[in-house]
């Protein structure tokens, strides 16, 4: 009967963890599976006939190489993690007097729109709103924010009024202003500024967190190189 159960739970558990995984692409399936045969093998490696004290011995040596595998594993990948396989096409929709961009970033990474407080407006007409995009697995560490044409403008001369009149330097193109931020430990916050045409300035506030500081800047690489920033620019 005990027995009866306890398949009764692993069955509901493995259904369980094939949704979960079939739902969310960030989950690797294959190394799932392999854990389930691994766990098959050594289940049935030591479920013969062993002395109890040399059953404990293995079991805890094979547990610790497992673990040991794993952890070095993982690391590996989160090192070499290329977010170029994962990349996706997302437009982002720009206030009135704007223009929609298009960028790639990797599938799970999030678009949302914020209402810029600061940007000055004419009486009666509301303060716009402007698209970012963010790694939601960085707590909000993280983001890139998209300003064009007047909103950009703006920005950029808020940034420099706020930051001093420190010249730029050159990445890809784009003009880069760098500031740390005192009030937050590892975190910096970056301007990239570039003149489409005479028309579509375009400026990227990039928020800067010490978690996620090299996954951020993988993915802001692209977008800075010719033809990683798609849109309506006037000749």
């Amino acid at each position: 009967e005990w027995r009866k159960r306890q398949l009764s739970m692993l069955v509901l558990l493995l259904i369980i963890n094939v949704i979960i995984g079939l739902s969310m692409e960030i989950i690797d399936n294959s190394a799932h599976g392999g854990g389930l045969v691994a766990g098959m093998v050594l289940a049935l490696a030591l479920g013969g006939q062993m002395d109890q004290k040399n059953r404990q011995k293995i079991l805890t040596w094979a547990l610790a190489l497992v673990t040991a595998g794993i952890v070095a594993y993982s690391a590996w990948g989160l090192y070499t993690f290329n977010h170029d396989r994962m990349a996706v096409p997302v437009t982002m929709k720009a206030p009135a007097g704007g223009v929609d961009l298009t960028v790639k970033v990797p599938r799970y990474w999030e678009l949302e729109y914020l209402r810029a407080e600061n940007l000055p407006v004419a009486p009666g007409h509301p303060k716009p709103k402007i698209p970012f995009l963010y790694d939601p697995f960085c707590s909000g560490e993280s983001r890139l924010i998209f300003f064009t044409r007047e909103h950009a403008l703006q920005q950029l001369a808020q940034a420099q009024r706020a930051f001093g009149g420190h010249d730029p330097l050159k990445v890809e193109g784009w003009d880069r202003w760098r500031v740390q931020l005192g009030q937050r430990k590892g975190s910096e916050l970056h301007f990239y500024f570039r003149e489409f045409s005479s028309k579509t300035p375009v400026l990227i506030q990039v928020l800067y967190g010490s978690k996620c500081a090299r996954s951020t800047q993988q993915v802001l690489g692209p977008i800075l190189k010719e033809g990683g920033i798609s849109g309506s620019f006037a000749p």
